[in-house]
């Protein structure tokens, strides 16, 4: 049964239906701590520690990863200290810790490696892009993103593609190239969009207005924010807490360049979409 409700939380889990996932995690964790299920458990805490950071509860997320991490040690599973390791950093990162993200996600890659583990070095990889691009230094987030993407392209992995894609895109938009920045995000959100994650596809929105903004279409812009909003608001995730800096100056530069009431009035538009004519607007746009 817990093998069950562990396996229906990660289908929930890329969803984006973290709510669900997290009931289902909790449910696996009981029945695996009853058991004295050590591995189960170690997996389950993890797995649950994700879900929680996505939605904002970053300490108590810590403490779970991290009850997870003392668990893989003790039991001597480096590939599970490697995953462990990696979560930590995405929670350091989140919180902005960025020198705590970069150790952890260093410590995962060099596991990983040794343990030649392709998709581990990959996530590893875009990990420490996404530090690098955070700290401003975009030559050398860059050069992390297209390792990464390629390889999870040589394995196949969407999710990874997706995210490596999505990044490389919000860089390429920082350097000005809008046309590559269009192309990577247009495959990224496809890529969303097939595996059903709303939360991909949230980050993914946010990604296009972004561009919509530099591009002069701030009417876009503003639908586009309120879609992700509304998707957010939906799935119960917040904009991460480093991030939030970043977006909040994207929003008050696009209601600067519409004025309040046209502002609002878009913003409504875009919360009032269906997902799907979303998605499809979205893409409309980067056609023009």
């Amino acid at each position: 049964m817990a093998a069950i409700l562990s396996n229906l939380g990660m289908i929930a889990d890329h969803q984006g239906d973290y709510p669900e996932a997290r009931r289902l995690y909790e449910e696996s964790l009981a029945i695996k701590r009853a058991l004295g299920d050590k591995h189960g458990v170690a997996g389950t805490l993890d797995n649950l520690g994700q879900v929680i950071d996505q939605q904002g509860a970053y300490e108590e997320a810590r403490r779970l990863l991290e009850e997870g991490l003392a668990l893989r040690q003790e039991l001597g599973d480096r590939w599970g200290v490697a995953a462990s390791l990696t979560n930590l950093g995405v929670n350091a990162k989140r919180q902005g810790d960025y020198v705590r993200a970069h150790r952890l996600y260093a410590e995962s890659q060099a596991l990983f490696g040794e343990l030649g583990d392709t998709r581990g070095v990959a996530a590893s990889l875009l990990n420490l892009g996404a530090v690098a691009r955070s700290q401003g230094n975009l030559g050398e987030a860059q050069t992390s993103f297209e390792e990464s993407l390629a390889r999870f392209r040589a394995i196949g992995n969407p999710y990874g593609i997706a995210l490596a894609l999505h990044n490389l895109g919000q860089v390429s938009a920082e350097q000005g190239d809008y046309a590559r920045a269009r192309e990577r995000q247009v495959e990224s959100l496809e890529l969303w969009q097939e595996a059903g994650d709303r939360s991909g596809l949230a980050g993914c929105l946010e990604g296009f207005a972004g561009l919509a903004a530099l591009r002069g279409q701030a009417e876009r812009a503003a639908r586009l924010l309120g879609v992700s909003a509304g998707l957010r608001q939906s799935i119960g995730v917040p904009i991460p807490l480093d991030e939030q800096a970043q977006y909040e100056s994207l929003v008050a530069g696009v209601r600067a360049a519409l004025g309040e009431d046209t502002f609002a009035v878009s913003w409504e538009e875009g919360q009032a979409m269906m997902l799907e004519q979303a998605v499809a607007y979205a893409l409309e746009g980067q056609a023009e």
